[in-house]
């Protein structure tokens, strides 16, 4: 660290010093926690100090400890630092950049308040807490982007920021602090994401620029005098309708929020028309980053229809598709006005298209119609406008066509999929600017977090490498070389770096139009085991799981356990729940999933994730699925990494026994037999659902194991276009035989994973498959031409479904399956 004649100690293994304005702190461990009247013996020299480096070791700033430094402009911490404490550089007025630890996880009441000429900062993506007054009088702060890992936020965080001009609450922040954002007078727009229940008073007090608010369903408590003084307030975006908003308990002197201009929307409905634009426009099903981008748009105001149809339309994917200007009129006639078109209208504007008219004069033409407002309003949405452009869209030409080929194999190979646009669109631009050369792209892939999520072995992953950069399977020989690194601790980035400069590789990327490139080789990093964190996660989950503070030998225990490595991260967090202190809390499944959320993402849950798990959790399967479900997360590593400590993985039970375990009575066993070489099982208290489709009232009934295993068959076929392995079948093939699951609920897992989705199936070719999986027969030309014309008009998938579980003839494959 450089300690020369100014140093000294400032905790029991830190040391700092004091070089030409520098403040250099090294060492390992906490920082002391001192008034600025005393102090390690810096503080006397404060006036001295211009910049300040926090080197890796360090885990916390103590209280105090750099406020009123008054020439102190930079500050550069370590991300092992976790915390900072209480005014630990208030009055810091002339600060002016500060690099936050990404491991921080809370920061301390006032610690960066009157930090004047602070205009930006950006907040690490696994903080937690932040405390009362953080950012108070911080007057040049202009930007802020709050994490959602953000669970509290307190009083008089960001008062007085007086430059700061938009503000997103993420839903993990379930009540934002009294006086939060009181008196910021350049604030025009704020949102409060779903999840968020209550704002406290005053919290925007006096923000006199306020113009909008966007507010969500979950909003219950508007606090007294939270939006006096907004004399702007023009419009309120609520996620709901009218009957749900006067539900909100608002409490006196929101004059200004009650009298605003209120705007009701249905999220539901949103994603529906989003959807609906991809079907109709693109041909396909939504994928989800694209999905969220658009409904976010739409939810906040920011783009109204007319506008996200010109995004569509405007897409590198539909430009691709080289449509002729018929073809495009044509769609937009479907997706604006809900109809084919008609040849005079039609006619007239080809014309204008053919005379060199871009294709926004026809988005804006049909902007205006009744049939689109009608349209518009039966989604909740605003029809709004498109500014025309001038001239006609360019055709990309063949380099990119190649470059896009070389995205779509990556996808392909390398993540088993087909491009998502956001991430083909990504790529392609990354490639076409020379920004990235082609083993970079493969690098990204590689260390992306769905690869990473996927466990392959390191003979998997040396594998695909051969096959995304070589063109060929593997050589035994070099196969076994690399995975011998491999195994002996190198990383993947070594076997892409060794196949850049192959000539095999090299011709893929000459066929490509691109260059190889080549990439840098990392070192793997065993993170450090340190006594304070693992004390710090242990206490942490005694705290999140069980609500208490930890006891000395529970402490003792866990921490034994995480230290020699006998025991990862989520196998502690799976002890806790399984302890009998836990059970005898008996928490509702929705309680134990939100525990979980906290205690291994760091946040409250999001509603549909949530849903999903507790969906799951009803239907048998056990805890240990919501812990492994969270292990392979970004946000559980990063917590993880943040106490040194390795996130590991659990075994989950085998839902098959469970399943039969909560279904079967004990007096009234599953009962199993072979009839003529043909195994039947007997379910004795076979559920509603599987009573209803079968049409009795019986209390038992037999699943022939063969039927079972060729339905489940034809899901995979059909539905994923593939056969299924060995260990799969066996899976599905237990949850029917032990009643656990129904032919109809297995089904809707296959048409609602992630493997479908990737398809990007048509709804014409949707209907099809729902033929064949749920009536077993080919689709007939007058259902399948009204099925589809339901999907393309926004009926979703689920609706479908229902429609199809009930008909007689899917009753009759189900009675069928039981013979």
């Amino acid at each position: 660290a450089g300690i020369g004649a100014e140093s000294g100690t400032c905790g029991n293994q830190l040391t700092w010093a004091i070089n030409n304005g520098v403040l250099t702190i090294s060492g390992t461990g906490k920082m002391y926690d001192y008034s600025s009247s005393g102090g390690p013996g810096w503080s006397g020299k404060k006036s001295s100090i211009t910049s300040v480096v926090i080197q890796s070791g360090a885990t916390s700033i103590g209280d105090n400890a750099f406020n009123n430094c008054p020439n102190l402009q930079t500050v550069t911490m370590a991300d092992t630092v976790t915390s900072i404490g209480e005014y630990a550089f208030a009055g810091c007025a002339a600060l002016k950049s500060v690099v936050l630890s990404k491991g921080l996880l809370s920061i301390g009441w006032y610690a960066f308040s009157e930090c004047r000429t602070l205009s930006d900062i950006n907040l690490p993506s696994q903080l937690q807490t932040i405390g009362e007054g953080a950012f108070a009088y911080d007057e040049a702060l202009t930007k802020l982007e709050i994490p959602g890992s953000v669970t509290s936020i307190g009083m008089s965080a960001w008062y007085m920021c007086s430059s700061l001009k938009t503000v997103q609450i993420p839903g993990s922040v379930r009540v934002l602090g009294d006086y939060a954002f009181d008196y910021c007078k350049a604030l025009t727009e704020v949102t409060l994401d779903e999840g968020v229940e209550a704002i406290g008073p005053y919290a925007f007090w006096g923000d006199t620029a306020l113009k909008t608010v966007h507010i969500p369903a979950s909003l219950e408590q508007v606090g007294e005098n939270t939006f006096l003084k907004c004399e702007r307030l023009a419009d309120v975006y609520y996620n709901g309708d009218k009957s749900a908003a006067d539900k909100i308990s608002i409490g006196n002197g929101n004059t200004d929020f009650t009298d605003a201009n209120w705007h009701f929307f249905s999220t539901d409905k949103i994603v529906a028309y989003v959807t609906r634009c991809y079907e109709i426009i693109l041909g396909r099903g939504a994928d989800e980053g694209g999905l969220n981008t658009w409904v976010n748009e739409l939810n906040s105001g920011r783009k109204a229809a007319a506008e996200i149809i010109e995004q569509f339309v405007a897409s590198a994917e539909f430009q691709n598709k080289n449509l002729s200007n018929a073809d495009a009129v044509e769609i937009l006639y479907k997706a604006m006005l809900g109809r084919e078109s008609d040849p005079s209208g039609k006619a007239d504007w080809l014309a204008k298209l053919n005379a060199g008219q871009h294709i926004t004069a026809v988005i804006n033409g049909f902007c205006g119609s009744a049939e689109f407002k009608a349209i518009c309003d039966s989604y909740g949405i605003q029809p709004g406008t498109v500014t025309v452009k001038d001239g006609t869209p360019v055709t990309p030409g063949a380099d990119n066509e190649k470059i896009k080929a070389y995205v779509e194999r990556c996808y392909q190979i390398i993540l088993g999929r087909g491009a998502d646009e956001g991430g083909l669109n990504t790529w392609m631009d990354e490639l076409t600017s020379g920004r990235k050369a082609a083993a970079e792209i493969i690098e990204q892939f590689v260390a992306s977090a769905e690869f990473q999520n996927k466990k392959l072995s390191n003979s998997d992953s040396v594998e695909i490498l051969y096959k995304a950069m070589l063109g060929r399977g593997s050589d035994p020989a070099g196969k076994a070389s690399w995975v011998e690194k491999l195994d002996a601790g190198q990383d993947l980035t070594a076997v892409i770096n060794g196949f850049c400069g192959s000539a095999e590789f090299k011709a893929i990327c000459d066929s490509y139009g691109i260059q190889p490139g080549t990439v840098t080789v990392k070192q793997p990093t065993v993170p450090a085991a340190n006594d304070e964190k693992i004390q710090a996660f242990v206490a942490r989950c005694y705290k999140i799981i069980l609500g208490r503070d930890a006891d000395e030998g529970g402490m003792n225990t866990w921490f034994n356990e995480l230290k020699s490595g006998r025991k990862a991260a989520a196998e502690i967090i799976e002890s806790f729940v399984n302890s009998q202190e836990f059970q005898n809390k008996k928490y509702s499944n929705a309680d134990a999933v939100e525990i979980l959320y906290k205690a291994m993402l760091g946040r409250g849950s999001d509603p549909a994730g949530k849903a999903d798990w507790v969906a799951k959790l009803n239907n048998g399967q056990p805890l240990e699925a919501v812990i492994n479900g969270f292990c392979g997360s970004a946000e559980f590593k990063a917590i993880c990494d943040a106490y040194g400590i390795t996130p590991g993985t659990v075994n989950v039970p085998q839902l098959s026994k469970m399943a039969v375990m909560q279904e079967v009575p004990a007096d009234k066993p599953v009962v199993k037999e072979t009839v003529n070489n043909v195994t039947r099982v007997e379910i004795t208290n076979a559920s509603d659902t599987v009573n209803e489709q079968l049409g009795t009232a019986v209390q038992a009934i037999y699943i022939n194991e063969e039927k079972a295993k060729e339905f489940i068959g034809r899901c995979y076929r059909v539905i994923l276009g593939r056969e299924a392995g060995a260990e799969e079948l066996n899976g599905w093939i237990g949850q029917m035989m032990n009643g656990s699951k129904t032919a109809d609920q297995i089904a809707r897992g296959f048409l609602f994973s992630g493997e479908f989705k990737g398809r990007n199936i048509g709804n014409e070719e949707l209907v099809k498959i729902l033929y064949r999986v749920y009536l077993n027969r080919e689709a007939d030309t007058e259902g399948l031409a009204t099925w589809t014309q339901k999907l393309d008009e926004g009926t979703g998938l689920n609706d479908l479904l229902n429609v199809f579980a009930k008909t007689n003839e899917f009753k009759a494959v189900l009675k069928n399956m039981a013979q």
